[in-house]
């Protein structure tokens, strides 16, 4: 049969007397060719044993201080548990990158150095917001610190094309570490480390530092293009959704009264009419210029009060975004009436908005999310307006090239760098199934794993003998994986597993023959130690 390697690597391999060089030579060749050569080639087999690659890494200083602490724990399953749950939880938070990003090769066996190096800037600031998801709430925003294990975020499946709602398995601390500020479409900014990671406009991972190094046409990153609408029924009526706007945009609140402004005689018309139709009380000021309504009606008072009291501190209610895509129009369009413009002048034409709350900016983001019409967002401090304080400024224009849709829901755009910001409290989450979850601007990025290693020696270290522990490679359900398999007091072998399982690792409770999510055991291709044992299926 022929094989894999070059002629020359295969003299290589023949004459070589060191399993350890003959691996330098075949780590970074592809892993499922390296794996079939391995276990037909019986010369190939008696020469390389991947145990001469574990057996070097034992003895690094931090594995071996933290096996000693485990020492203590006298019940050998227990040990094996705290084991997994220390580098899961506790000092260890261990990084899921992909090898390709990490290494620059699509299969890379890492040395316990290189993950312990590898794992510690892929972080997000703690103030940054994240798209998340309810049945009850529909879509909102939550700061990275402040999402809860069981919440459910936004994450995009690249395999079939769609966003989802996923589960939060795991919320990070990562503690203080350089922060960088970015720029995203053109202004809009966000915080991270520049080694998180991030998925350019093919979809392949990518550090944020690395894709900056690309030429100018290249730094372009995925981003949100729209959310799914939800499309619930409501009480509310497209009437209601145009004065939430003028609200948001035109009224205020002071004390328990409740006001619209307008200027524009047509405006101040059209919504004498919606309140007559809708049979809402109100009464209207005697002059013509900086003329306002006051809302008399005790609930419709109470409901223009859940958007905030004035320009600082509008807001838009959560349970708004599950309502029809044609009821969210009618709430922007009217918003931008009172607080925007529509440029027809333009070679495309165009429209914006301006607000000074924070806030409102989020959720309108939202809100423009879930209509298919996200703008570009500017800070502007010096804006000729009313007041001293900066505003966010939002542009929409049709030719954009947000609306040229990359995948489902997503666009490419483009990313830059702003400024350093210095040290910084980081978070990162880890999300089930996609391993991403999505910045409240729209960027796509990516969540942690990595831990066969770090694992199966933390467990050596600890005085596990090597007739209990084996790392293990093999077909699992959803692909190639590895992991350890773990002997038991019982004399049962169960798997401990830091990236696909761990909850059932944790438990112990069912063994490996009899988990269908490993296929039984059945499909390994091989098990080693430092002791030098394998198998294959």
């Amino acid at each position: 049969m022929k094989t894999p390697f070059s002629k020359a690597l295969q003299e290589k391999i023949e004459t070589s007397k060191k399993g350890s060089e003959i691996y330098k030579h075949v780590h970074r060749l592809n892993f499922i060719d390296y794996i079939v050569y391995y276990i037909i080639n019986s010369k190939f087999r008696r020469s390389v044993h991947l145990q001469n690659w574990i057996k070097k890494q034992i003895g690094n200083e931090t594995i071996e201080a933290l096996g000693k602490k485990f020492r203590k724990i006298l019940n050998v399953d227990d040990r094996m548990k705290a084991i997994l749950k220390h580098w899961r939880n506790g000092y260890g938070n261990l990084d899921y990158v992909g090898d390709k990003t990490t290494y620059g090769t699509n299969e890379y066996w890492a040395t316990v150095d290189e993950i312990l190096e590898k794992k510690k800037d892929d972080c997000i600031e703690e103030n940054e917001l994240i798209i998340c998801y309810s049945n009850e709430e529909g879509y909102y925003h939550k700061k990275i610190k402040d999402i809860v294990v069981g919440e459910h975020v936004m994450s995009y499946n690249f395999k079939e094309q769609k966003l989802e709602d996923k589960q939060v398995l795991r919320v990070i601390n990562k503690g203080k570490k350089p922060v960088n500020e970015y720029r995203v479409n053109g202004q809009y900014m966000f915080k991270a480390t520049d080694n998180h990671i991030v998925f350019d406009k093919l979809g392949n991972e990518i550090y944020i530092k690395d894709i900056l190094k690309k030429q100018q046409r290249d730094k372009q990153i995925l981003n949100l293009k729209s959310l799914n609408n939800i499309s619930n029924n409501s009480n509310l009526n497209h009437d209601d959704m145009f004065l939430i706007g003028q609200y948001l945009s035109e009224g205020w609140k002071c004390g328990k009264r409740v006001y619209l402004s307008g200027d524009d005689y047509g405006l101040q018309e059209h919504i004498k009419n919606l309140f007559k139709r809708n049979n809402i009380k109100y009464s209207q000021s005697n002059r013509r210029k900086h003329a306002y309504f006051e809302i008399l009606d005790k609930e419709y008072k109470k409901l223009l009060s859940q958007f905030g009291n004035n320009a600082f501190k509008k807001t838009i209610p959560s349970y708004i975004t599950k309502l029809d895509k044609s009821f969210l129009e009618t709430l922007y369009f009217s918003f931008i009436i009172g607080d925007g413009y529509f440029d027809k002048n333009k070679k495309n034409g165009n429209y914006g908005w301006c607000t000074s709350s924070t806030k409102l900016k989020d959720d309108l983001l939202l809100i423009s999310m879930l209509i298919d019409k996200v703008p570009i967002i500017y800070y502007q401090r010096k804006h000729g307006g009313f007041g001293n304080k900066p505003i966010w400024r939002a542009e929409y224009n049709f030719g954009s090239h947000r609306r040229n849709e990359k995948m489902n829901n997503l666009c490419s755009t483009s990313i830059g760098f702003k400024k350093y910001c210095g040290f910084m409290n980081v978070y990162d989450i880890e999300v089930e199934d996609n391993h991403n979850f999505i910045l409240s601007n729209g960027t796509l990025v990516h969540n942690c794993d990595g831990f066969m290693t770090i694992i199966y020696l933390t467990a050596k270290a600890s005085g596990i003998s090597d007739y209990r522990i084996y790392c293990v490679a093999g077909l699992v359900e959803g692909g190639a994986h590895a992991y350890v398999i773990y002997r038991a007091n019982n004399g049962l072998e169960f798997p401990i597993d830091g990236s696909y399982w761990p909850n059932t690792s944790y438990s112990m409770k069912t063994p490996y023959f009899l988990r269908k999510s490993y296929n039984y055991g059945e499909t390994e291709w091989w098990r080693f130690n430092a002791s030098g044992s394998y198998k294959t299926s």
